[in-house]
């Protein structure tokens, strides 16, 4: 994600891969040119990194100068129990490895695997969508979680059931969010669209196409 509303010091933002570890870092680099006294880097320059833990296609998202980026956690075969991902928030206009302004920690022990979006409520606060990735072999539609957060604090809004999922979910007019899932092949879920309805408070589904256009005849949807 680059921003675009920074002046003279507009940043990109990206995460480096580290799937199964905990030392991934979020990047900030420099795109606009140097300038002794208002940006001090030149383009291309790393002005800072930071660990945010297992990354994994965790594409960063950026909204009036916060960054928002979610790690996967660590996925352990049970009975060890697995450590969920979090969604964590950092001062895009910091010069130096900053520390992050809230963390959000999932309510299921799954991670996300794919990135976040952001998109402002009715009274102008920016929420925070994210969904994770259930590994269980197999499973209903509904195995994993799509989230809603508070952008200007990392309160929970709502988690809601949805299918796993390595996608970033898209926010559309209504107050409706398009979330892509499942995995095409012998991983349990059925690959589908699925639109939910945020309520505000809460979520609910409307559609998915797998239930929509897909005889279940073996029972394991």
């Amino acid at each position: 994600v680059v921003t675009s509303d920074l002046g003279l010091g507009d940043r990109l933002f990206v995460t480096d891969f580290n799937g199964g570890g905990t030392s991934g870092r979020l990047y900030c680099i420099n795109v606009d040119p140097f300038d002794a006294a208002n940006n001090p880097f030149q383009p291309g320059e790393i002005v800072w990194s930071r660990v945010i833990g297992g990354t994994s296609g965790n594409s960063p998202a950026y909204e009036a100068g916060v960054v928002y980026v979610a790690t996967n956690g660590r996925f352990f075969t049970p009975p060890t129990p697995s450590e969920p991902g979090s969604i964590l928030a950092f001062s895009a206009a910091a010069t130096s490895a900053p520390e992050p302004l809230w963390t959000f920690t999932n309510v299921l022990d799954l991670g996300f695997y794919g990135g976040v979006c952001v998109n402002r409520d009715t009274s102008g606060t920016p929420m925070v969508y994210a969904a994770s990735y259930n590994f269980a072999l197999t499973g209903p539609l509904a195995s994993s979680n799509l989230v809603k957060v508070d952008g200007s604090c990392g309160d929970l809004v709502w988690s809601a059931p949805c299918g796993r999922t390595s996608t970033v979910p898209v926010p559309l007019p209504g107050g409706r969010i398009l979330l892509s899932e499942g995995v095409r092949g012998e991983f349990g879920s059925a690959a589908a669209l699925a639109l939910y309805e945020d309520l505000g408070s809460s979520a609910q589904p409307l559609w998915n196409t797998a239930l929509a256009s897909w005889a279940d005849v073996n029972g394991n949807l």
